[in-house]
């Protein structure tokens, strides 16, 4: 049986993705082999339905195909033979669905042609629907998330049969670069599997690979309207935790919270003193969502409390207050930390 606090921040991501998209268009991007596969198109159609009754705004754009996607998406989705981008930012807006029939024409691909037509509608974001699940590197794991540098260099990588992208996802990646170039912030890469979509667009977790060419995971001071959140993630952050709601609310001024789209997702709590001569910073109850439980977190986190240290001073983490710690230890010594004789952690500013 799910916890009904579970259900309650699956809801309340729901509805906070949903206000967040409301209103602005997403375009949708379907793969010719995605389009080959007519219960994958079903599932994806109903999919799309269920976003546009919370508020969401698809156009979608597909190569020429025998498959006719209007008797798909049965619901408000049209051919847009030549109409305006402003004539079909309308549309979108008054609940239809547009549907661009798009093929490479000379230099410039489908995909290059999608992210274009985003631009011009002002697109919040836009989805590339593919067999695939997403980037994968070289030992084939999936990379969830990278910033236009790093897609950048992908695409440079490797010459020949050695290049780590080829075909449609090479096309797709390049065409990704350019759009979060030009003021598309996040660019989406994911497969076509049963839910991909609702989750790509619901939750910070998303589905697939995620290009973004802004900042969209901060760390900033905690806020009052944080506490609920903080509380669920560092009541079992310690060992013998006695973290009750007051001590949060009375030591608020030290925490500090990791925020995915705003949402709170992580924390920790920085505390100064003085002793062996120096300024020494206590880090604690370093908490995580399940989601971001990961190396990368941390080291946001880590990076962040190290960059508030003055110079000369020495940071100390106690395992026994930082019980996500004790499972991410083997990267201690990547983030400069080093393990003394009582068991702490710590590193020299």
């Amino acid at each position: 049986m799910v916890d009904p606090s579970s259900w309650l921040k699956i809801i309340r991501e729901v509805i906070g993705y949903s206000r967040q998209y409301s209103g602005q268009p997403i375009v949708v991007v379907i793969g010719t082999r995605v389009l080959a596969e007519e219960a994958k198109l079903f599932n994806l159609a109903m999919e799309m339905s269920l976003l546009r009754k919370i508020g969401f705004e698809f156009l979608i754009v597909q190569e020429p195909s025998a498959m006719r996607l209007d008797e798909a998406f049965a619901f408000g989705a049209y051919y847009a033979e030549k109409e305006t981008p402003a004539k079909m930012r309308r549309n979108t807006a008054a609940g239809l669905i547009p549907i661009v029939r798009m093929s490479a024409e000379e230099a410039v691909s489908m995909e290059d042609s999608a992210v274009c037509l985003a631009l011009k509608i002002a697109a919040l974001k836009v989805v590339f629907v593919t067999k695939s699940h997403g980037i994968f590197d070289a030992e084939r794991n999936l990379i969830r998330e990278m910033d236009v540098e790093t897609a950048k260099c992908l695409l440079t990588r490797g010459k020949g049969k050695d290049k780590p992208l080829k075909g449609e996802m090479r096309r797709i990646l390049a065409a990704t670069v350019k759009g979060c170039e030009n003021g598309i912030s996040r660019i989406h890469i994911i497969g076509a599997k049963e839910g991909a979509l609702l989750r790509d667009l619901l939750s910070c977790e998303g589905s697939g690979t995620l290009v973004y060419s802004d900042s969209y995971q901060t760390i900033r001071e905690a806020r009052e309207k944080d506490l609920g959140d903080i509380f669920d993630l560092v009541k079992n952050s310690a060992r013998n935790s006695s973290i009750v709601p007051s001590y949060l609310r009375k030591h608020r001024d030290k925490f500090k919270v990791f925020c995915v789209d705003e949402k709170v997702h992580g924390c920790f709590m920085r505390q100064e003193s003085a002793g062996e001569g120096r300024k020494i910073v206590e880090l604690s109850h370093l908490g995580l969502s399940p989601t971001y439980d990961n190396y990368t977190a941390v080291k946001k986190i880590l990076n962040e409390a190290v960059s508030l240290t003055p110079p000369g001073a020495k940071i100390i983490i106690s395992p026994a207050k930082n019980l996500v710690w004790l499972r991410l230890y083997p990267w201690a010594k990547e983030l400069g930390f080093k393990k003394e004789a009582n068991g702490q952690w710590t590193k020299e500013t």
